[in-house]
C-alpha cells in the first residue's frame, strides 16, 4: 500500500520564539476531548509510529452486510492516508 500522505518542509520550524509548547484542548462533546501539543514528538518518530500501526498490528477486516450488500470493512489508517 502506498501512502498519499506527503510531508512538506516547514520554513520556520519553531514559529514560537520562546520555544514553549502551548497545548490546546479541543472538546469533542459527550465527555471526549483531544489535547493537541505542537511538535510533541519529532516528524520521524511520528512516521515510525504510523508505519508500526499500519504494518505491525494484525488488523481484522470483517465482511459487513448493509442493505443486502456485502463489503470488507476498511481499517482506520486507510482514512488517515487519504487525507
Amino acid at each position: 500500500m502506498s501512502s498519499r500522505l506527503r510531508f512538506v518542509e516547514i520554513a520556520d520550524a519553531n514559529p514560537n520564539p520562546r520555544g514553549s509548547r502551548d497545548k490546546q484542548v479541543i472538546d469533542l462533546g459527550n465527555g471526549s476531548e483531544v489535547v493537541y501539543i505542537p511538535r510533541f514528538i519529532s516528524r520521524d518518530q511520528a512516521w515510525e509510529w504510523c508505519e508500526y500501526l499500519d504494518k505491525g498490528i494484525p488488523w481484522t477486516r470483517p465482511l459487513i452486510h448493509v442493505f443486502g450488500r456485502s463489503c470488507l470493512q476498511v481499517y482506520p489508517l486507510h482514512l488517515f492516508f487519504n487525507l
